[in-house]
């Protein structure tokens, strides 16, 4: 278990998050509610997705946060145009919090991967390291991916606007 908030010293969870990112070599696979980044991570995913990794990112279509839905575009672009896979679960809201990476490592917990859960808010992740634990979160991860579509299109006009007006807010989300 490894917590996170501002009572802890350093930030081991996201430490471990960039550790993971950064020695993954086959597959990552993430599932979140919200996706708003800071640069440092969106940057780690894109290298991570040109490396050939195969990175998938699931997230709802809708969320309950239409900002944050807006804020994420931008940088889920970023890392679909690297190389990584944007997987959008149409079936309602998605609220897990999950990471698969190769075989060597799992997590679950109640971490977005967005600003305010990675540096502002309290929060806890399991990290999985037996075998079982990680092909049975990814077991998961492969449910939820059963029936979604695969990417994010360029915004309309509007929406672009929006998301541009967003994005200037997003180290506050």
């Amino acid at each position: 278990m490894v917590p996170s908030g501002p009572d802890c010293p350093g930030d081991a969870l996201l430490d471990a998050i960039m550790a993971t990112v950064n020695s993954v070599r086959q597959r990552l696979w993430i599932v979140s509610p919200y996706f708003v980044p800071d640069e440092a991570l969106t940057q780690a995913l894109a290298v991570a997705a040109r490396r050939g990794v195969d990175l998938r990112i699931v997230v709802p279509h809708t969320s309950d946060h239409l900002i944050l839905d807006l804020a994420r575009g931008p940088y889920l672009r970023e890392v679909q145009e690297a190389g990584g896979k944007i997987v959008i679960f149409r079936r309602g809201m998605l609220h897990a919090k999950v990471l698969v990476a190769d075989d060597f490592l799992a997590m679950a917990g109640s971490a977005n991967m967005d600003r305010r859960s990675l540096f502002l808010n309290y929060e806890v992740a399991m990290f999985a390291y037996s075998p079982r634990e990680i092909e049975m979160i990814a077991d998961f991860v492969r449910m939820v991916m059963a029936d979604t579509s695969v990417g994010v299109e360029e915004p309309v006009l509007l929406r672009g606007l929006a998301e541009s007006f967003v994005r200037l807010f997003a180290p506050l989300l």
